[in-house]
Formats: C-alpha cells, structure tokens, sequence
C-alpha cells in the first residue's frame, strides 16, 4: 500500500511540474564551425530575447555576440521569439560562445575555443548564471573526422560545461558534412542520448532553398533552425521527464520490497 501512495506521489509531482509555466530561460550555445569569413548584421531586437554581454549583464540581442565572433541575430532573434510565444518562457537570454574559422577540435584542452569557453563560463559563474539549456550546434562541415574522436571532443568540451557552471539538459545537434547544393545534406555523425544529453535537430532532410551557400543557412534556413531547436527543446523536456518518472519509480519499488 505504501509502495503504491509513493508511486501516486511522484505522478502527481511530475504532473505539476509539467504544468505550463513561462519563465525566465538561460541558454548556453556552442557553436562547432564558423566560416572562415562572416558578416555582422544588426537586427531590430524582439521583446523579452536578451544576450549576455562580456561583464555577464543582459542586454537586448540584435546581432553581434560577446562571446560569439559571427553571431548576427539571424538565428537567436527568431528562436527566442518562438520559445516566448509558445508560452514556454517569459525571456529568454542566450550567451552563444563561437570561434570564427574553428572545428569540433579546437573546443579540446588548449585549443582556441576552450579558452573562449572557460572565460565565459568564469563570467556566467562570478554572475551566478544558471543554464536552463546547453546546446551543442554542431557545424555544416566541409571535413571528416573519425567518429570516435568527434565524440570524444564533443564530449570533453560538455564535460567542461558540466564541471564548470551550473547547467540542466545537453541537447546536440546532428553534424552534416557540406554538399553540392544539387544534393541534399547527409548526417555526417549521429548521437545517442545519454545523461541528461538529447538529441538536436537534423538538418539533413533540408532542401537548397535553406542555403545561401554550400555550407551556410540564409534568413529562411535560420527561421527554419531556430523551428528545429524549438522541436528538440519539447523533446527533451518529454524524455527527460519519462526518465525521470521511470528513475523514481523504479527506486520506490526497490525500498518497498
């Protein structure tokens, strides 16, 4: 009988928990692979979607990241919008950490973007900044590297996060190699989820109209990411709550027995 009102219990907690309520989201982004050369664009800003500048103050985002060499808005600006309509956030703040010209490699111990990494975490620390998402953009690339080992730098540079501030749920984003725009884009490596990491969008079912170039998204392409990322936020949040419903249960069967 116990064992059942504990199970009851922990229904009714994850029943509330997933009751609808906007609030303020904080989203840490890696970004993988920038081109070599990029543009800066300031857009109009959108109500309630914020950055984190170098001093880790919020800031209205509309293009140009402290932390982030090409980030222009086109992505960011439209996503947050589409978290704060569905009614899933109230604001959102994102600090994107990317290094213009830099792969899945350099985000290892030593490299150019671990530094960037560490610096913006220090900040995110000293403001006490709490990561309700990482997301791992993993980059529309135009190399191979051997899959083990693009795991295991993925894997390092989250487990830095992870040591190094305070953070929720790993979402991760597919890699696709760039292609002649004649021929759809391939998954270039595919990633199981596994503590607290989930899946991320997979652009591999985009059509050229995405692409301003080979390897790069135009304004509709980012509209369409930021569609993607909101999908894979709602899946998370769906799995992680299954998880965490079968976790408890399981461990209140086990001390009841």
């Amino acid at each position: 009988m116990l064992s059942v009102v504990r199970v009851a219990l922990v229904a009714t907690v994850i029943l509330f928990k997933n009751v609808a309520v906007a609030r303020d989201l904080n989203i840490l982004i890696l970004q993988e692979t920038y081109p070599v050369e990029c543009e800066i664009t300031e857009h109009p800003g959108v109500d309630g979607v914020f950055q984190f500048n170098q001093d880790g103050e919020r800031i209205p985002a509309k293009g140009g990241g402290a932390w982030n060499d090409c980030d222009n808005g086109s992505f960011l600006l439209p996503f947050g919008k589409q978290l704060i309509d569905s009614g899933m956030a109230s604001s959102v703040t994102f600090m994107p950490v990317g290094l213009r010209g830099s792969s899945v490699k350099d985000w290892a111990t030593g490299g150019a973007a671990y530094g960037k990494l560490q610096s913006a975490l220090k900040v995110a620390n000293r403001r006490q900044i709490k990561f309700d998402y990482v997301l791992w953009q993993g980059g529309i690339v135009n190399y191979k590297l051997e899959r083990g080992k693009y795991y295991e730098s993925i894997a390092k540079a989250l487990k830095s996060v992870k040591l190094n501030t305070r953070a929720q749920k790993f979402i991760i984003l597919k890699s696709i190699t760039c292609r002649d725009l004649a021929h759809p884009p391939e998954i270039l490596y595919q990633w199981n989820p596994l503590q607290n990491r989930f899946d991320g969008p997979n652009l591999s079912g985009l059509g050229a109209e995405y692409y301003a170039d080979r390897c790069s998204l135009n304004a509709s392409g980012n509209r369409k990411m930021a569609q993607l990322w909101k999908q894979a936020i709602d899946n998370a949040e769906i799995e992680g709550d299954r998880l965490q419903r079968e976790s408890l249960i399981y461990y209140f069967k086990r001390i009841s027995r």
